[in-house]
C-alpha cells in the first residue's frame, strides 16, 4: 500500500473513531438527561400526589379552626358540607340595635359555607327576644318593648346582608316571632312541655348558676320556647 493510500486510511478511521466516540457522548448523555427528566417528572409526580393527599377539605378546614365542638352522622355531613348541599341556620338574639364583635365569627362561618355551596338560614330571635336568653346572666334581662325588639331585628337584616347573600334563595333570613307569637300557651304545655323534664332543665348551666340569686318563671320558659322551634 502506497504511502498516500496509508494517511487516507489513518485519516477515515481516526475520523470513525471520533465519531464513535461523540456518538457514545451523546448517548450517555441523552441517557443522563433521560434519567434526570424521568427524575424531575417522578418528584414533581410524586409532589403533586402528596399535595392532594393533603388538600384540606372545607369540614377538614372547620375542624382545624376549632368550629366542630360535637357532631352526629358527622360522614354524611362532611359529605354535605364538602359537596355544597348543606343548610345550616344560626340565631341571633336581637337584644341591640347592632351586631356585636361575638357575631363575626359566626358571620364568617355563614360566609365561608356559603362561598362553598351552602345554604345558610340566619334565624332572628324576634320571637324569644321577649323573653331574653338567661345564659350568662346574674339577674334577669331588661325586658324589651315589642317595638325596641322590631328596631333591633331591622338593624340586624341591615348589617347581615352586607356579609351574607341573600339574592337568589342563596340564603334565608327568617325571625322566629313569625310563628313564636302566634303559639297558644295550653297547646303548647301540653305538646312540647310534656316532653320536658323538670329536673334535667335545672341541670342546665345557665339555670343553675342563676337558683342562687333566683330565676323567674318567664326565663324558666326561654328553653322551651327554643326547643319547641324544632318540635314545630
Amino acid at each position: 500500500m502506497s504511502h498516500a493510500r496509508q494517511n487516507v486510511l489513518a485519516q477515515i478511521l481516526s475520523y470513525m473513531a471520533n465519531a464513535d466516540n461523540e456518538q457514545r457522548s451523546t448517548k450517555c448523555g441523552s441517557c443522563e438527561l433521560s434519567r434526570l427528566g424521568s427524575s424531575k417528572v417522578a418528584s414533581a409526580s410524586s409532589n403533586k400526589k402528596e399535595r392532594e393527599e393533603t388538600k384540606m377539605t372545607l369540614y377538614d378546614e372547620l375542624v382545624a379552626r376549632g368550629l366542630i365542638a360535637q357532631v352526629t352522622d358527622e360522614a354524611l355531613i362532611k359529605d354535605l358540607i364538602n359537596n355544597g348541599k348543606a343548610t345550616f341556620y344560626i340565631g341571633f338574639d336581637p337584644t341591640a340595635d347592632s351586631l356585636h364583635v361575638g357575631h363575626f365569627m359566626a358571620l364568617c362561618l355563614m360566609k365561608r359555607l356559603q362561598m362553598a355551596g351552602n345554604k345558610p338560614i340566619a334565624l332572628i330571635g324576634g320571637g324569644t327576644a321577649m323573653i331574653g336568653d338567661p345564659s350568662g346572666r346574674t339577674d334577669m334581662r331588661k325586658m324589651l318593648t315589642p317595638e325596641q325588639i322590631q328596631h333591633n331585628v331591622d338593624c340586624f337584616k341591615k348589617q347581615m346582608a352586607r356579609f351574607i347573600d341573600f339574592s337568589d334563595d342563596k340564603a334565608l333570613l327568617v325571625n322566629n316571632a313569625d310563628w313564636l307569637l302566634n303559639l297558644n300557651y295550653v297547646e303548647l304545655l301540653r305538646e312540647v312541655g310534656a316532653c320536658f323534664s323538670v329536673n334535667n332543665m335545672l341541670r342546665a348551666e345557665c339555670y343553675k348558676q342563676r337558683m342562687e340569686k333566683g330565676l323567674s318563671f318567664l326565663e324558666f320558659n326561654y328553653m322551651i320556647m327554643q326547643l319547641s322551634l324544632i318540635h314545630i
